[in-house]
């Protein structure tokens, strides 16, 4: 607590020149524990006149501060509550408010009260507060006495004012002593008190008789104080006569003023009734008795009429009782119900007659017919339909269903029209062949008709029901509804209740448009049905197409997201019952009467159909509705190749069926590589092994049969107790048994017997099948493993016997082998068979592993680096295709970049430029003081030569007429310096290039110890990225390129400010006044110019000085790249996106985006890549680039010069790719022309 009152003293009180006297905390009323705590203070003014004051003072934003103030004389009443308790809790009743205070012990509390009394009794002489429930030793003290004991009162140190320290001060000067001779200074004081003393005294004694003489005038004064006061006490006893009329006087006045008030609202309310009588006066009444529905005059002046009518009739009022309000009443409601009836025939009427108000014009046959014009005309009776539906919920109702019936014959009619032309289009379909893949144009004519079906519906349901809410005003009532709960509640955003509210709206509409478009469902199945009719996959295809762009169709308020939800379900149970159909055909596929089965044919369709529907379901988000179908085709397929293996019309063995078919379902599963059949793989695996185990030891028997027997009757023998070495002893069981039973099986007879086993098999599976090495191995190995057999038992019973079969084991295998050759000839093993890749794109991109630089756009100005293009007339003035720049061969290029009319190539240590030099922009010493150039521009490559010991190249950039080079210890800029873009003084210098000795180029000024990691240029800023993550920025600023916050141009090296500061940049990228970034955790930040929107997520200003972050939510960041107009980002999962105006790549119909939009992925694939992962992006002033995972390079933009590299010098609106013969590593894309750098 000591604690908190030194800090209430100093932060709340000392301020305000007051002195903290007591503190107590203030218990919460409603016994909740409240976030804030809150005390009640008692405070004391420093200087005179004292005055005694009580605060709550709560916690605000951790911060005391005073919330209420009071005055001692407001306090009422101290209640101690048990006066024999010593209990820490008491209550304060301030003026009307209840305060419950607690301390944290007794003595606190006593203290408390006790201080509070004493400032009662010592500054309030009446009003004092009510203590009540305490007992407490409290010393009254006499208000006579308050002047004596003010000093007394503050006993502690206090803080002296201004005043008392340069009065003090003043006292030291004239003693001529400091604040440290304090001993000498209370000496001085203490002389001078005696010199006071001794004149006071000798004042008194030389003023005696005067003395005398006061003492007498007081002993008078006295006397007249107490004639005074008998004087008082007699006017106190006359006026207690009078007082009893004083109190009947101010009774009557009392009731007077009750009568006036009661007067007051008397006419108030009369007032009110009688406006409220004129709200609808007699013209109203005539405008709705003879109203002309059909003239629009008449129509506006029955809405205002009706409007009146209804402000009268839902008026609430006490003086209903009233003759001339009932008289009024029955006459409007006799005027009501005539227009009711009225306005109804006529609507009615008009519903009737909606045909013959549609435009009567040509329409495509694809195409819904516009309702505008019907909507047009019934528009102006919405305000009326609102009147109707408040005065007559039968007249509303009973319009409703006459409009949905008309509406829906009208609708039923376009509808049939519409699906003919539709359903005629798509039969044309029917004899026309695939071209193969994807996206061959039958597919894409049976997507284009669900679309135009799609959008057409879309546009006629939406106008349609735009039209119904406002003309019926079908959310009217619920706002109202919302707006009553929300005043009783007094919450107008409860979660429920707008759930609620939406729900109502939502039936609502749907109740009014489900049977206008009930027509729609059933044209829609024709087409469905058509289409499965002429190719039951072409149905997975439109499935797939509605899933794909189902979610850009979540507005519940929309009754077309019924209706396509609606179309989904109806695609989908087409689609089950095909599988179901399919499923049916597999499992009750029968194969022709006796005949040999092999593979049957619905495996492979199996195959075909999964292969077919795993392409189309590729990355779509009803792969659960895919793996439900396989799992039912799959079932069907294990039903069917069983009932095959057992049908009686089957020739093959089971066993044989089924190890067959179903080792080739786990092949085509295998192939397949579906996760969700891995098990149904996994087990037709073991089915098909499980079934050569039956086929072997089926077919192959016992071909020793009577060797077999022997032996087994041996067996027996031993297992009833007999020993090995006593069975040569039994008869039957003799040595010469054994030699008679061998005997029986010469060599040939088993060759013959292997041969005839082995033709059986060749019979009984599928000509040239790699399974019978298979079956005939497991065959061996059975064989075998009863030679074994034998064998252990004729040693273990016929020791030393000599005898053994006339073919040995080694013999055996010889022989199986032998037959295993000759049986499957020349076939070759799967294993030997090369795999055969697609030919029919060669790439021949591996055979060249050396870098190459590649170049196309403007090439008189010799960007290129090859002099021919600008020395002959006959060369081009713009080469459209990339071409390999002969002079970097064998330079080992790994950096590029274009600039306007230049360009510069970097290896590890050299640098080299061409083109344009007219401002140093390649460097160059300078030939005189007047700067004169030796060199314009250079044709055909020059080299740069670099400061002695300054690192190796870590990257270059270009701006418009200047570069920068980093290396691993310094930045370089040379060129153009007017806007400070080189880091110099453009005052001092103009342009920035090498010294006369044409090795040293002037470095920029960075922070100590910075390491660049990137550079790069806009057209005249630039920018470096540090190790670190620090962006700096120097140059131009007009818009707010270099990000400092104010928009005056640097030259000084500065650190981006804004939401930048702080984070760790891995990129930087801007071709034009727009500039992007992405820090390490892949968060996008922007600034400079937002002339075209780039970056309007966040501002509508034209320029942005201070970096802001662009919360697009679409994963982690990778690149950025900005061009003149519009903006790029690709992610970590590989997806592109574009936005801003112009340059976008989604063709000429979208020219402006104000957020990211995805560019479609296959957009970006390739016949030698099908993924199309982006893993960067590019932007020069008018084009823009992506970079794919495996080296391909699509482009898109402006193609001014051919610098887009596609052959053409057309501008190219969507991606398109650059082909060169190796994988593109990089690209820097120029104003004139693109450099690209391979791998």
């Amino acid at each position: 607590m000591s604690a908190l009152r030194s800090a209430l003293q100093k932060n709340v009180f000392q301020p305000d020149e007051e002195r903290l006297i007591d503190v107590v905390q203030i218990s919460p009323q409603d016994g909740k524990k409240h976030k804030k705590e809150a005390y009640m203070c008692i405070a004391m003014t420093i200087e005179q006149p004292f005055s005694v004051r009580l605060y709550v003072v709560k916690a605000d934003r951790d911060m005391l501060r005073k919330r209420e103030k009071f005055t001692l004389r407001d306090v009422r009443v101290v209640d101690g509550i048990n006066p024999r308790k010593a209990i820490p809790e008491f209550t304060m009743k301030i003026l009307e408010q209840d305060f419950v205070l607690i301390t944290s012990t007794y003595e606190e509390k006593e203290k408390f009260i006790r201080q509070l009394y004493k400032f009662s009794n010592q500054y309030l002489p009446v009003h004092k507060p009510e203590f009540i429930n305490i007992q407490l030793p409290v010393d009254v003290v006499p208000i006579s006495q308050t002047s004596e004991q003010n000093e007394a009162v503050i006993t502690e140190n206090l803080p002296i004012s201004a005043k008392e320290e340069a009065d003090f001060r003043n006292l030291l000067s004239k003693a001529n002593l400091t604040i440290g001779d304090a001993k000498k200074f209370a000496a001085v004081l203490n002389e001078k008190l005696l010199e006071l003393d001794g004149a006071n005294i000798e004042s008194i004694m030389g003023n005696e008789h005067a003395v005398i003489s006061l003492i007498n005038l007081v002993d008078g004064a006295l006397d007249e104080v107490n004639s005074l006061e008998q004087q008082l006490n007699e006017l106190d006893n006359i006026l207690l006569f009078v007082r009893d009329s004083v109190e009947l006087i101010e009774e009557k006045d009392s009731l007077g003023q009750v009568e006036r008030e009661n007067t007051e609202r008397l006419r108030r309310e009369l007032e009110e009734f009688i406006f409220h009588l004129d709200t609808i006066n007699d013209n109203h009444i005539q405008v709705l008795r003879d109203a002309r529905l059909s003239d629009p005059a008449s129509i506006n002046q029955c809405c205002i009429a009706a409007r009146a009518m209804n402000n009268f009739l839902n008026k609430k009022t006490e003086l209903i009782s009233m003759v001339a309000y009932q008289s009024r009443i029955s006459e409007i409601n006799q005027v009501r119900n005539e227009f009711v009836d009225k306005l109804f025939s006529h609507i009615s009427a008009l519903f009737d007659k909606m045909e013959t108000m549609v435009e009567d014009q040509e329409w495509d046959s694809l195409i819904l017919q516009i309702q505008t014009q019907r909507h047009r005309a019934l528009s102006p009776f919405a305000e009326l339909v609102a009147w109707l539906k408040s005065t007559s919920t039968t007249a509303y109702n009973d319009a409703i269903k006459r409009y949905m019936s008309r509406a829906d014959a009208l609708y039923r009619k376009e509808f049939k029209r519409f699906f003919t032309a539709i359903n005629q289009r798509a039969a044309t379909l029917a004899g026309r062949k695939d071209s193969g893949g994807p996206n061959n144009p039958v597919d894409q004519a049976y997507i284009s008709l669900l679309e135009t079906i799609m959008g057409e519906a879309r546009n006629a349901v939406e106008a349609e029901q735009k039209f119904c809410v406002r003309f019926f005003q079908i959310s009217a009532d619920l706002l109202n509804t919302v707006e009553t709960r929300s005043s009783e509640s007094g919450d107008s955003g409860g979660v429920f209740g707008g759930k609620t509210v939406e729900r109502q709206f939502n039936d609502q509409v749907k109740t009014v448009m489900q049977p206008i478009f009930c027509s729609f469902m059933p044209c829609l199945s024709e087409f469905i049905e058509l289409c499965g009719k002429q190719s039951n996959l072409v149905l997975l295809l439109l499935y797939v197409t509605l899933s794909k762009k189902l979610h850009n169709h979540h507005d519940t308020g929309s009754y077309f997201t019924v209706i396509y939800g609606s179309s989904m379900i109806l695609f989908k149970q087409r689609i089950d019952q095909l599988m179901q159909d399919v499923a049916r055909g597999f499992e009750n596929y029968r194969p022709a009467k006796k005949t040999r089965v092999g593979i049957l044919p619905i495996i492979s369709q199996f195959g075909n159909l999964a292969r077919h529907c795993e392409e189309l379901f590729a990355n779509s988000e009803r792969r659960t509705d895919l793996e439900k179908w396989h799992e039912k085709l799959i079932d069907a397929l294990f039903k069917g190749i069983n009932g095959v293996a057992d049908s009686s019309y089957s020739k093959s063995p089971p066993s044989v069926v089924r190890f067959e078919n179903f080792h080739q379902l786990y092949l085509t599963l295998s192939e397949l590589k579906i996760e969700c059949m891995d098990i149904r793989r996994k087990e037709s695996r073991k089915i098909y092994q499980t079934n050569i185990d039956n086929y072997v030891r089926e077919y192959m028997g016992r071909p020793l049969e009577k060797i077999h027997i022997f032996f087994e009757q041996i067996e027996r023998a031993i297992e009833g107790g007999m020993r090995p070495e006593e069975v040569g002893y039994q008869q039957q069981f003799s040595r010469i048994e054994l030699k008679k039973v061998l005997s029986a099986y010469p060599g040939k007879e088993v060759k013959k017997g292997l041969e005839n086993l082995y033709k059986k098999i060749e019979k009984h599976l599928v000509e040239g099948s790699l399974l019978i090495e298979v079956v005939w191995r497991q065959m061996q190995e059975e064989f075998l493993k009863q030679l074994k057999v034998y064998q252990q038992m004729m040693a273990k019973c016929y020791p030393n016997a000599r005898m053994d079969l006339e073919v040995s084991i080694q013999d055996d295998v010889k022989m199986l082998r032998s037959r295993l050759a000759s049986g499957i000839g020349s076939m070759r093993y799967a294993s030997e068979i090369p795999t055969m890749k697609d030919t029919s794109v060669q790439d021949y991109r591996n055979l060249r592993t050396v870098k190459a630089v590649y170049g196309c756009g403007l090439t008189k100005t010799g960007s290129l680096a090859t002099s021919s293009y600008v020395e002959k007339r006959s060369s081009p003035e713009s080469i459209s295709r990339p071409v390999r720049i002969g002079y970097c061969v064998g330079k080992k290029i790994k950096k590029v970049a274009a600039g306007f009319g230049f360009s510069l190539f970097a290896s590890s240590n050299e640098l080299y430029g061409s083109g344009l030099n007219n401002f140093y922009q390649l460097g160059g010493p300078v030939n005189d003081e007047n700067h004169k150039r030796t060199e314009q521009y250079y044709i055909g490559g020059k080299k740069i030569v670099l400061p002695e010991n300054s690192g190796k190249i870590v990257d270059i950039a270009a701006g418009r007429l200047h570069s920068l080079v980093a290396t691993t210890s310094k930045v370089y800029a040379f060129g153009n310096n007017a806007q400070g873009q080189c880091g110099q003084n453009p005052e001092k210098h103009p342009s920035v290039t090498h010294s006369t000795s044409y090795t040293k180029l002037v470095h920029v000024d960075l922070p100590d110890g910075a390491v660049p990691k990137k550079i790069h240029c806009s057209l005249d800023t630039s920018f470096v990225l540090l190790e670190d993550g620090r962006l700096f920025s120097f140059g131009l600023n007009t818009d707010g390129q270099t990000g400092s916050g104010f928009s005056e141009t640097n030259w000084i090296p500065s650190e981006v400010q804004g939401d930048v500061k702080g984070e760790h940049i891995v990129d930087v990228a801007g071709s034009g006044d727009t500039i992007m970034a992405v820090n390490k955790s892949g968060d996008v930040f922007g600034w400079g110019l937002n002339e075209y929107g780039q970056l309007q997520v966040v501002t509508d200003d034209i320029q942005i000085d201070f970096p802001r972050a662009l919360n697009f939510k679409l994963g982690k960041v990778i690149s950025v790249a900005a061009s003149g107009s519009s903006c790029i980002l690709c992610t970590s999962e590989g997806l592109a996106y574009s936005w801003g105006s112009q340059i976008l790549g989604f063709g000429p119909e979208v020219t402006t985006l104000s957020r990211p939009m995805l560019l479609d992925p296959p957009l970006f694939s390739s016949a030698a890549n099908n993924d199309g992962r982006i893993k960067k992006v590019f932007a020069g002033c008018y084009s823009m680039g992506a970079l794919t995972s495996e080296g391909n390079f699509f482009i898109w933009g402006m193609n001014r010069y051919g610098s887009l590299g596609l052959g053409h010098s057309d501008d190219q609106l969507f991606p398109f790719q650059v082909f060169i013969p190796e994988q593109i590593k990089t690209v820097s894309l120029g104003p004139d022309h693109s450099l690209f750098l391979t791998q």
